[in-house]
């Protein structure tokens, strides 16, 4: 369970980390705001379809 968390929390941080430097990079290559903005929105809505993916309520039955 140790090296599982710690493997996605660093995963995690790295994947984070490279969010602001991909935004500063494309800013940079196309010189305005709308390729960032989109490369943003587009992750939101990845990342918001995930989460209720994931949250949606579930039951996990009992196995006699």
């Amino acid at each position: 369970t140790v090296a599982l968390s710690a493997f996605a929390q660093s995963a995690g941080y790295l994947i984070a980390a490279l969010g602001p430097f991909l935004v500063g990079v494309l800013y940079e290559q196309t010189g305005g705001w709308t390729a960032p903005i989109v490369l943003l929105l587009v992750a939101l809505a990845v990342q918001a379809s995930a989460g209720m993916v994931i949250a949606r309520p579930r039951h996990i039955e009992d196995e006699h």
